[in-house]
């Protein structure tokens, strides 16, 4: 179970950086259950933007946003918003 799940979190991680690298993100390399990532325009507003679709990451001010991974259909919402 835990394999499973490690596995799992690894594949949607890839998966979720082969889109934002698709749509302009710089997407730093990651070993953990979260995406470091740069948007190709303002990180605020790329923030706001998420929000108004109830989609939340973190933003710590500057020109980068933090990317947790969780289910499948999470992802799923995340790279269609982009």
């Amino acid at each position: 179970c835990f394999t499973a799940n490690i596995r799992r979190i690894c594949a949607t991680r890839e998966r979720t950086a082969a889109a934002l690298v698709a749509a302009g993100f710089q997407v730093l390399p990651s070993a953990a259950n979260f995406l470091y990532t740069r948007p190709p325009g303002a990180a605020a507003d790329f923030v706001d933007h998420l929000r108004s679709q109830g989609i939340l990451i973190r933003y710590f001010g500057g020109d980068y946003v933090r990317i947790t991974i969780g289910t499948d259909p999470e992802s799923d919402a995340l790279i269609s918003a982009l």
